[in-house]
């Protein structure tokens, strides 16, 4: 999947898996509908053939249905736009400064 994202555009999509995955984890278990978008910006690839990626995310979606012609998951999806208020730009810009100061290495 990255390898296809990165001679692509980039982006991928992330949805976290429902409670009770365990059972087929291997196999495509039930996800929440609600994900988001993200561009791979940082690529790491390991010797074993994975990778290390970092994402900036990009957008909600909603998981409409899945193409499931993939060893990997494909799904066709809406954007879920979030509108920010102009009172809470500030709070946003605040809360992410600290995010990143936290994510720095020391």
């Amino acid at each position: 999947m990255v390898s296809d994202a990165l001679e692509g555009d980039r982006i991928i999509g992330m949805s976290l898996l429902r409670p009770g995955y365990e059972s087929s984890y291997e196999g495509r278990p039930p996800i929440y509908a609600v994900g988001c978008a993200g561009v791979i910006t940082h690529t790491e690839r390991l010797a074993d053939g994975r990778f290390n990626i970092v994402l900036r995310g990009l957008e909600k979606f909603k998981v409409l249905d899945e193409d499931h012609t993939r060893s990997y998951r494909v799904a066709h999806v809406d954007g879920l736009p979030e509108e920010i208020r102009p009172e809470e730009r500030e709070t946003l810009r605040s809360q992410r400064a600290r995010l990143e100061t936290l994510l720095v290495a020391p």
